[in-house]
């Protein structure tokens, strides 16, 4: 069963969204009003913990002539410079402007598909980890030595994958190929480990790698 299937849905959807969003600019650019502006004012946006800028720009509409423009996205530090000259872009039919940059008309595209990337890069991860492991244990069940283990620790790891922590459980036991007292440690575990500190965990070994080795949990 694959597991964290959340992930995979939604990075699907954003980074569908996102080339949705990228086509849909990029027909609305073909058929828009192409004009030039000018940077006149340099706006200052005062937050509760921050101070962003945006731009007012100064362009000349085709049907009424001259109008202003404040761009909504303030950034810090800005970009821009009163004085520069940049694209305006205006609808067609509303004569609606829109700054001409490539941040302006697809940073909502490259963000949704830079974050749905992500979320499917995580999702492939913890899914890679849990078959691998499973992949492990199925041979080494039929091939290896089973040992029983005592467990000795069960940690909560200090970082987070989509604010979740994994858990990691340690046992110690004499190897049945070495002949040394060893500890294992599981896989990284998303749902709290149904065994306590004291109780009994079987590890399967390699008969011809010690080192290798899986934990059933």
């Amino acid at each position: 069963m694959k597991k964290a299937r959340w992930l995979l849905y939604v990075g699907l959807l954003l980074v569908g969204f996102g080339i949705y969003w990228y086509d849909k600019n990029s027909k609305w650019v073909e058929t828009a009003i192409k004009v030039e502006g000018q940077v006149i004012e340099i706006v200052t946006v005062s937050g509760s913990d921050s101070t962003t800028y945006k731009p007012k720009i100064r362009y000349k509409d085709p049907k009424v002539g001259f109008r202003e423009y404040l761009h909504p996205i303030s950034q810090s530090p800005t970009p821009f410079e009163v004085g520069e000259t940049l694209p305006v872009f205006l609808d067609p039919i509303t004569h609606e402007p829109s700054l001409g940059t490539f941040f302006s008309l697809y940073f909502v595209s490259v963000l949704t598909v830079f974050l749905g990337t992500i979320m499917l890069l995580i999702y492939w991860l913890i899914n890679k980890v849990g078959s691998s492991h499973e992949t492990r244990l199925k041979e080494l069940k039929s091939s290896g030595l089973s040992v029983s283990a005592r467990v000795t620790n069960i940690q909560k790891q200090s970082f987070k994958v989509n604010d979740k922590s994994p858990w990691v459980v340690e046992a110690q036991a004499q190897c049945p190929v070495t002949f040394q007292h060893r500890t294992f440690q599981s896989r990284y575990l998303w749902e709290k480990p149904a065994v306590e500190i004291g109780g009994d965990v079987r590890v399967y070994i390699s008969r011809a790698k010690p080192k290798k080795y899986a934990m059933d949990l």
